[in-house]
């Protein structure tokens, strides 16, 4: 087994243990259902605590392997492999550093265009347009998007 797959197995080991084993398993004794009544209702109670608690756990690891990778970026950073980041044209990707333990490639997505919908309008007035045609045309073109929905979990143990 190469190194690589090494390391990928043990930090796959290693996440799926926090919150499976010893002193971070689910602490099951702490569970108290509030106003079930039947075996079902203290059931569906159980497995939502622990589904919970496997997302709260999973969210904390995240968080720590962000903070990881934003320390690590900072390093790339300050030992100048980021440098030629710009040379990268936008729609392409490169290399920016390899080595013979490991690579550093970067990919420069392209630029989306915006419109300043105020600002759009007031130019639209200036060349003459009438606003109530800048307002019917405004209202036909705007449409809304899905809300963002952020689902977060605190362990309260």
């Amino acid at each position: 087994m190469s190194t690589s797959a090494k390391i990928l197995v043990a930090v796959a080991k290693a996440f799926d243990k926090i919150g499976r084993s010893n002193s971070t398993r689910f602490p099951e004794g702490n569970v108290r259902p509030i106003d079930a009544v039947t075996n079902e209702e203290i059931d569906a109670y159980f497995k939502k605590e622990q589904a919970a608690y496997e997302f709260a756990i999973a969210g904390e690891l995240r968080s720590a392997a962000n903070r990881r990778f934003d320390v690590a970026k900072v390093g790339l950073k300050d030992v100048g492999i980021l440098d030629n980041l710009e040379a990268i044209a936008p729609g392409a990707s490169g290399v920016l550093f390899s080595g013979s333990i490991a690579s550093v490639s970067a990919q420069v997505k392209r630029a989306s265009d915006r419109v300043n919908v105020k600002q759009f309008c007031t130019e639209l007035r200036k060349l003459g347009v009438n606003q109530e045609v800048i307002d019917k045309a405004l209202s036909k073109a705007t449409t809304s998007g899905t809300p963002a929905k952020v689902i977060r979990s605190d362990l309260n143990i």
